[in-house]
């Protein structure tokens, strides 16, 4: 198997106050310094280490957008409970509200917006529609 090899630069320097010698990965300010190249040797890589690796990587991005996923889903299915609820508890409002008026009693607003009153044979035609709403909508625990 083959290495690869790399240069690494380093700064050198003896310190003009007490003669020290330095090294540094970065030049240093206002001082003469000398420019060291050091030759570094790459471990050699297995090729079925590689594989593993990147077959490990991928099982873990999977598990990932898997899990990713399942918390989306379930987001979603948090919100659309709770708008059935929302939905079911007006249904249940307007059920109550034509149960307990007679046509007469209520006002609706025509296609032009003007307010008019209900008749009988309306009130019982919207009664039974929000009726299928709330089995619709209504579950047990609501």
């Amino acid at each position: 198997m083959l290495s690869v090899a790399e240069s690494v630069f380093v700064y050198r320097w003896i310190d003009p106050v007490n003669s020290d010698v330095h090294y540094s990965e970065v030049a240093p300010n206002n001082v003469r310094y000398e420019m060291i190249s050091i030759a570094i040797k790459s471990p050699s890589v297995d090729p079925e280490a590689q594989r593993r690796s990147a077959e490990m990587e991928r099982y873990t991005d999977q598990r990932i957008e898997t899990r990713t996923r399942r918390r989306e889903a379930e987001k979603l299915a948090v919100a659309a409970a709770s708008a059935r609820k929302v939905d079911c508890t007006h249904a249940l409002d307007w059920k109550a509200r034509l149960k307990s008026r007679p046509g007469p009693k209520m006002l609706v607003i025509d296609a032009e917006g003007n307010a008019r009153r209900m008749t009988e044979a309306e009130r019982q035609k919207r009664l039974a529609a929000v009726r299928q709403q709330v089995s619709l909508l209504c579950t047990a625990e609501n």
